[in-house]
């Protein structure tokens, strides 16, 4: 029975800014769009008394480009927007810290299974990078992966013999209470 999913915060719970050729988190409240098939899916979750929290690397600290204040309105403003309550788990380092919280090594991930009371295979991790995958491949967590084209939403899951099982934002609901 899962009885906490985890999202990754940008490209899953909000869009990611698409600027000089490449997507980078918001860096300003008014930046935050929430992705609206996750605020559906997040609200049948807590509907359904199944605890969310997020896990997000967020280096722009490091490097200056964004400074920890507006990092908490960032995240205010998405609880605002979701009308929902759950921790934010941040790591705030860059590549060259070589921190063990900082995705693809999992500790946020148990971070937020200490904190939540709960074992590995009780929890899903949604996100959309292969980081994210690594991190939770990296504790045996369930993952699946979150692609938003053309403002849709699919899930992917693997399976152990390689392929990919598709779920339509429709039918991950049905598919995580199920387990």
């Amino acid at each position: 029975m899962i009885k906490l999913v985890i999202f990754d915060r940008d490209g899953v719970v909000n869009e990611l800014i698409f600027e000089s050729n490449k997507f980078r988190s918001p860096r300003s409240v008014s930046e935050v769009v929430i992705n609206s098939n996750i605020n559906n899916l997040m609200h049948k979750l807590v509907v359904a008394g199944i605890d969310i929290a997020v896990a997000t690397n967020q280096p722009e600290i490091s490097r200056g480009l964004v400074t920890q204040k507006s990092l908490l309105s960032i995240n205010n403003e998405i609880l605002r927007i979701l009308g929902l309550k759950f921790n934010f788990f941040i790591c705030s380092h860059d590549d060259i810290d070589e921190c063990f919280c900082r995705k693809p090594k999992p500790g946020l991930l148990l971070q937020i299974i200490e904190k939540h009371g709960v074992s590995v295979s009780e929890v899903i991790f949604i996100g959309d990078r292969t980081i994210d995958r690594d991190a939770a491949s990296n504790i045996g967590m369930r993952f699946l992966l979150f692609r938003s084209e053309s403002g849709g939403g699919i899930f992917e899951l693997a399976l152990p013999n390689g392929e990919a099982l598709l779920l339509s934002n429709d039918r991950v609901f049905d598919w995580i209470t199920k387990l």
